[in-house]
């Protein structure tokens, strides 16, 4: 399930089972197929931008009631709690699960999703016989980065790969 953090140990990562899933079932991209992606990545982030905001929103409010939750697994009943916080606590996690959702979506197609929040997507790939992730970020084009996947997290252009590897033609 996707989270969100806000003074609390939430984030938006998807779970580790997840990860695990993804990677028994990995497949390598090509730059076209990524990019190919963009698109419904892109109108998916609007719709997980525009849920994020309303998390916190939410989550603001409880807090002010004093019934925030502390973590992602809150019961939405708390003895004592007056109707409104209730409702509130109700639709929080609505919306908590409809992004857990929207992010189950992302990783049923085969990306990696990096971070939520700044809309970060990887592709698995390969070059020269290594495993690279091909690098997307919400707002962006295409595909316009690129980054080993098990030694360096540094970004490099996608430009730099060379002739063997999963090409834009």
């Amino acid at each position: 399930m996707a989270t969100v953090s806000q003074s609390k140990p939430w984030n938006l990562s998807p779970e580790e089972p997840a990860l695990c899933q993804q990677a028994m079932n990995k497949r390598y991209f090509s730059i076209e197929e990524a990019d190919a992606m963009v698109p419904q990545l892109s109108r998916a982030f609007e719709r997980i931008l525009r849920l994020h905001s309303e998390v916190r929103r939410v989550f603001e409010d409880l807090s002010v009631l004093g019934y925030d939750p502390i973590d992602e697994n809150f019961e939405i009943e708390v003895p004592g709690a007056p109707p409104i916080a209730l409702r509130k606590r109700a639709q929080l996690r609505a919306l908590l699960d409809t992004l857990a959702d929207e992010v189950e979506a992302m990783q049923e197609r085969g990306c990696l999703v990096h971070d939520l929040e700044t809309g970060s997507i990887h592709w698995p790939a390969r070059q020269r016989g290594r495993e690279i992730y091909l690098c997307w970020t919400y707002g962006d084009p295409r595909v316009l980065g690129w980054q080993d996947a098990i030694y360096d997290d540094t970004a490099r252009p996608i430009a730099e790969l060379t002739t063997d590897a999963p090409t834009r033609r």
